[in-house]
């Protein structure tokens, strides 16, 4: 891949060399965080365009577009799942994986950060410091299969992102 090979950068770059560098991160990045479509890195055709003229500055929603693309993905999931046993997921799952932490206490981990730090970023405040490998997930996705089945409507948080008026402005 591109990418492997850009690793080692020369000591002389130039503005080409470094555009191309670019183009190939942001690409890498969408192909495989931001728009995953289980095709490894591969990237659709449609988002060249939006890497054609770095210097332009044209806002794009890009936070829309990666939710929009999560919930195509995970329509066409469930509409697989219910013909199919042989079907992967896939969409953001950084995504959804932050909103299912702010919505529900099961394999959530332990936040350091409270909701009223004023953090730019939601995700932040569920970073991990100490990864728990005593169980793989082999392990635990029965055990967070029955949680979820068994989840009572109080142990949902419904609006997890209302701002409290007396939390402090950073």
């Amino acid at each position: 891949m591109f990418l492997d090979r850009t690793t080692d950068a020369p000591v002389v770059v130039d503005e080409n060399r470094i555009v191309c560098c670019t183009r190939a991160y942001l690409l890498a990045l969408c192909g495989s965080v931001l728009f995953p479509n289980g095709t490894g890195c591969k990237v659709s055709v449609r988002l060249l365009p939006f890497f054609e003229n770095l210097k332009q500055n044209t806002p794009h929603a890009w936070g829309t577009a990666v939710l929009s693309f999560l919930y195509t993905c995970l329509t066409e999931f469930v509409k697989t799942t219910s013909n199919t046993c042989n079907t992967n997921l896939t969409g953001c799952m950084l995504l959804l994986q932050v909103w299912s932490y702010e919505h529900f206490a099961i394999g959530r981990p332990v936040s350091h950060i409270s909701r009223e730090t004023g953090i730019f970023s939601v995700a932040k405040r569920w970073t991990v410091d100490e990864v728990d490998q005593a169980h793989s997930r082999t392990q635990v996705a029965p055990i967070y299969r029955s949680q979820f089945d068994s989840v009572e409507h109080m142990e949902v948080t419904w609006m997890p992102y209302i701002i409290r008026l007396d939390a402090p402005i950073m």
